[in-house]
């Protein structure tokens, strides 16, 4: 029937009851025609999908083991990732701003070779080295924890597309069950 999604289906015989018979059996075997076309997109579907939950699970795994790989090589525990120590770094800081003040004000008094500032200024040249020290701690503290952040955004994202096929694969499979169609006689 034009413009429509409607089918007749006609079979002309001088027995009406084969006539309806013959018409019956074709709507039929569309039908069955349909649902094994559906099944089989399904199936492909399904195939395709186990192949994809596959990998992605293989993908999962080797993050998660590079991950823990890394958590191991850099003794990485905290579950932020926060691995600086800053707290050092500014009381070696504070430390070093102290010194300087009191070298300063014991110059007023003292003359550079005196004792007190020579070992002031060694105090300090200690504290320099260490500042540079906790500093250069810092950066590739810094470096670890990005790297680190790297790796877990990697597994999380594995994660969540393994998840998604997995749940996906269900859904595919339990609309394959259905022998459903919107054929109606």
């Amino acid at each position: 029937i034009p413009n429509t999604q409607l089918v007749e289906i006609t079979a002309s015989d001088v027995d009406p009851a084969l006539a309806a018979k013959i018409a019956n059996m074709w709507a039929d075997t569309y039908i069955a025609y349909i649902l094994d076309t559906r099944f089989e997109a399904t199936q492909y579907a399904s195939g395709w999908l186990q192949e994809k939950i596959k990998e992605a699970k293989q993908h999962l795994e080797k993050s998660e083991a590079d991950l823990q790989e890394y958590r191991r090589k850099y003794g990485i525990v905290e579950k932020d990732s926060d691995i600086g120590n800053t707290e050092v770094l500014n009381e070696l800081l504070r430390r070093k701003a102290s010194l300087e003040i009191e070298i300063s004000e014991k110059s007023e008094h003292f003359r550079e070779k005196h004792p007190e500032i020579i070992g002031l200024r060694s105090e300090l040249d200690s504290i320099n080295r260490k500042i540079e020290s906790e500093k250069e701690k810092e950066i590739v503290s810094k470096d670890v924890a990005i790297q680190y952040n790297i790796l877990k955004r990697d597994v999380d994202t594995s994660r969540e597309l393994y998840q998604s096929l997995l749940k996906r694969i269900s859904e595919t499979e339990v609309t394959g069950e259905l022998k459903a169609t919107n054929i109606r006689v």
